[in-house]
C-alpha cells in the first residue's frame, strides 16, 4: 500500500510541475523523431490546425554539429543535441493529396538563444496564415518537394528522390509556434517515421524491426485496432504491445514488424495505428525487397525492456537481451547508439558490437535504469549491422518514483512539498523551462 501511495504522489507532483510550467508558453507544437533510418527519401508529414489568423514560425533544431547549428532548447523545454540531418521544411495548405504548396525553407536565421552570427543551417520559416488546416513536411535537404523545384506541385506529388543523411543521424526536431496554433491534447508520434527492410530471402521471415509509439500530448491516448494494408500487406506482420494499450502522457509502446517476402523484388505496405488521438490514425509505411539468396537477420529475445518503477537516483537490477543470427548468412554487428530525451537514465554493456555471428550464434546486451526525474522515462538503443532488418532498435523504459518514506510527510507535508517544487522551477525530464 505504501509503495502505491508513493507512486501516486510522484505522478501527482510530476503532473503539477508539467502543468505549472507549460502554461507559461504560447501555443507551440514540438515535434521530435526520426525519419526511416534505411531510406533518406522518407518524409515526415504533420497536419495541424490554426484557430484564427496568425503569424506562425517553423524552426528546426540540431543540424550539423558545427557552430552554425549548435542545437538548442525547443519550445517544449527539451534540449536538442546537434548531429541531425540537413533539414528541409515545406508548408502546405490543407491535408492529404489535395493540399497545396505555400512556402519552404532550408537555411534560416540562427535558432533563438544562440550566439552565432550570420545564417544557420537549421530551417527557419515565418509566415502569416489564416485559420484552417495545414500540413508541415520535413525531409532531408536533397529530398525537397516538387513544389519548390517545379512551382506547380502539391503534397500528393511526393518528393524528389535525392535525399541523403550524409554522416549525420536521421533525427529531426521542429517547432511550430503561433498564438492560434491548436495544440492537441491527445497526440501520438512514431519513431522512426517509416521502416525499410533490406534484402530478405524468399519465404523466410526477417528479424524484427521496431517502431516506438509515444503519447506526446497532455491527455492519455487509447489505441484501437492496428492493421496492415496495401498491395503486399500479407508479407508484413505486426506484433508488439501497442494493441488496446492506453498510453499516459510521455509513455510509449512498441510495434514489432517482420517481413516475409513471397515474390522477388520490391514489396511495400502501410501499418495503420487507430486511436482516439486528435490527429486521427497514425500511418507507418513499410517496405523491403525479396531475393533468392542467403541473408543475415538479427533476432532479439526482447524488443521492449520495461524496468517498471525505480526510485530516483538508484539503479535497477540489470536486464539482458539476447541477439541471435536467425538468418542463413554471417551477421556482422557495427556501432550502437543510445538516443532519446531520457538517454542519460540508461546505461548498457554491449557484448555485440564488432562481432560476426554465424547462423544460430548469439551475443548479449545488458541494460540498467537509473532515473534522474519523476515519471515515465524512455530511450532507444540501436545497433547497426548487415542484417536484413538493419538497424535494430530496442526501447528501454521505466518510471522514476519517490522513496517509500515520502508518504510519512502526511497530507499537508505533501502539499507543501508540491508548492516548494513548483516555486523552485525544478525541471523534470526536460519538460519545464523558466521564462522571462
Amino acid at each position: 500500500m505504501q509503495a502505491s501511495v508513493s507512486r501516486s504522489v510522484a505522478r501527482f507532483i510530476a503532473l503539477l510541475l508539467t502543468v505549472g510550467c507549460t502554461a507559461a508558453w504560447s501555443a507551440a507544437i514540438s515535434l521530435t523523431g526520426q525519419l526511416d533510418p534505411a531510406n533518406a527519401q522518407d518524409v515526415f508529414l504533420y497536419p495541424f490546425t490554426l484557430s484564427a489568423p496568425t503569424s506562425i514560425s517553423v524552426q528546426s533544431w540540431g543540424y550539423g554539429g558545427t557552430l552554425n547549428a549548435p542545437g538548442g532548447t525547443n519550445a517544449n523545454g527539451v534540449v536538442i543535441t546537434p548531429g541531425g540531418f540537413d533539414p528541409y521544411v515545406s508548408l502546405f495548405a490543407g491535408t492529404g493529396a489535395g493540399a497545396t504548396f505555400i512556402a519552404s525553407n532550408d537555411d534560416g536565421a540562427c535558432p533563438p538563444g544562440t550566439a552565432v552570427l550570420g545564417n544557420c543551417f537549421d530551417s527557419t520559416l515565418t509566415i502569416n496564415l489564416g485559420a484552417g488546416n495545414y500540413t508541415l513536411a520535413v525531409s532531408s535537404f536533397l529530398n525537397m518537394s516538387f513544389a519548390e523545384n517545379l512551382g506547380t506541385g502539391t503534397l500528393g506529388d511526393g518528393f524528389i528522390g535525392l535525399g541523403s543523411f550524409g554522416d549525420r543521424s536521421n533525427a529531426y526536431a521542429v517547432d511550430i509556434s503561433g498564438t492560434s496554433v491548436v495544440v492537441p491534447a491527445r497526440a501520438l508520434t512514431a519513431q522512426p517515421n517509416a521502416l525499410t527492410f533490406g534484402a530478405q530471402t524468399l519465404n523466410t521471415s526477417s528479424g524484427p524491426s521496431t517502431v516506438t509509439i509515444t503519447s506526446t500530448g497532455s491527455a492519455p491516448v487509447t489505441i484501437g485496432a492496428i492493421t496492415v494494408g496495401g498491395a503486399n500487406a500479407s508479407e508484413f506482420t505486426v506484433g508488439g504491445n501497442c494493441a488496446a494499450a492506453t498510453l499516459s502522457p510521455g509513455s510509449s509502446c512498441t510495434l514489432s514488424v517482420t517481413f516475409r517476402p513471397t515474390v522477388l523484388g520490391p514489396r511495400a505496405a502501410a501499418i495503420t495505428v487507430n486511436s482516439n488521438a486528435d490527429s486521427g490514425s497514425l500511418l507507418v509505411n513499410v517496405a523491403g525487397t525479396g531475393v533468392n539468396t542467403a541473408v543475415a537477420a538479427a533476432g532479439l529475445s526482447a524488443t521492449d525492456v520495461n524496468f517498471g518503477d525505480t526510485v530516483l537516483q538508484t539503479s535497477s537490477a540489470p536486464r539482458s537481451v539476447l541477439v541471435t543470427n536467425i538468418g542463413s548468412a554471417p551477421l556482422t554487428i557495427g556501432a550502437d547508439t543510445l538516443t532519446g530525451v531520457s538517454a542519460g537514465d540508461f546505461t548498457g554493456t554491449d557484448g555485440c558490437t564488432g562481432q560476426t555471428l554465424q547462423p544460430g550464434q548469439s551475443c548479449m546486451l545488458t541494460f540498467v535504469f537509473t532515473p534522474h526525474a519523476l515519471g515515465p522515462q524512455s530511450a532507444i538503443f540501436t545497433f547497426n549491422s548487415d542484417a536484413s532488418n538493419n538497424p535494430v532498435a530496442i526501447i528501454l523504459r521505466g518510471v522514476g518514483v519517490l522513496p517509500h518514506a515520502i508518504p510519512a510527510l502526511g497530507y499537508w507535508g505533501l502539499v507543501l512539498l508540491c508548492a516548494l517544487l513548483l516555486a523552485s522551477g525544478l525541471r523534470l525530464a526536460g519538460r519545464c523551462k523558466s521564462r522571462s
